[in-house]
C-alpha cells in the first residue's frame, strides 16, 4: 500500500491522522482494498482523539501549572 511503504512512514501517517488532517489520503487506499478496514481506523481515531490526546493535554496543562506556581512562589 502507498500509504504505508515503511514502518516509519506508517507511524507517521498515523500521527498526522489524528489531527484529521488528511484522514481520506490515509483511510481511502485502505478502505478500497478492504472495507473492514475502516473500523481500524475508526478505532483509532476514538482512542487517540478521546483518550490519548486528552492525556497529553493533561500532562502538559499539571506541567505548566507547576511551573506557574514556581513562578509565584519565587516572587
Amino acid at each position: 500500500m502507498t500509504t504505508f511503504p515503511t514502518v516509519e512512514a506508517a507511524y507517521y501517517n498515523m500521527v498526522i491522522l489524528l489531527t484529521t488532517a488528511n484522514f481520506p489520503d490515509v483511510m481511502l487506499p485502505a478502505y478500497n482494498a478492504y472495507r473492514f478496514n475502516a473500523s481500524f481506523f475508526i478505532v483509532f481515531l476514538v482512542f487517540g482523539l478521546y483518550f490519548l490526546l486528552n492525556v497529553l493535554l493533561a500532562v502538559v496543562f499539571d506541567n505548566y501549572k507547576k511551573k506557574l506556581e514556581e513562578k509565584v512562589s519565587q516572587k
